[in-house]
């Protein structure tokens, strides 16, 4: 038989247990904010990328001028604009549509819409 108080008795392993959840606790909360601020600085130098260097903005402008959507709806509105002036052209009105988005989506217009993006005032780019 055991004499003593009755006080439970606690193991090593027991007491460390506790500073190394804490540990692990500070582990994943470092590793977290480490992540946060990565993702942060990706994010940072993508805008940067993309707002502030006006050649990067222009790269991006033409980019995305040459998307099958983007040229078709470019397209849309050059030939309603044109058949607006010139109520006469309405029966070809669908052959200069296709024409228009062969012509920009196979980059033809690059030059010109690199020149616009560059020329644009910097709030907006």
């Amino acid at each position: 038989m055991r004499s003593g108080s009755g006080a439970a008795r606690t193991s090593p392993c027991s007491r460390t247990s506790g500073r190394m959840s804490g540990r692990n606790a500070i582990a994943v909360v470092l590793a977290a904010l480490g992540g946060i601020v990565t993702l942060a600085a990706a994010v940072a130098i993508y805008a940067h990328h993309v707002f502030v260097d006006r050649q990067g903005f222009a790269d991006s402008v033409a980019k995305v001028v040459e998307q099958p959507a983007v040229s078709r709806e470019i397209s849309v509105r050059l030939s309603d604009a044109l058949v607006n002036g010139h109520p006469d052209l309405i029966a070809g009105q669908r052959v200069i549509e296709d024409a228009a988005t062969s012509v920009i989506s196979g980059g033809a217009l690059d030059g010109v819409v690199r020149k616009a993006a560059l020329e644009l005032p910097p709030s907006f780019a």
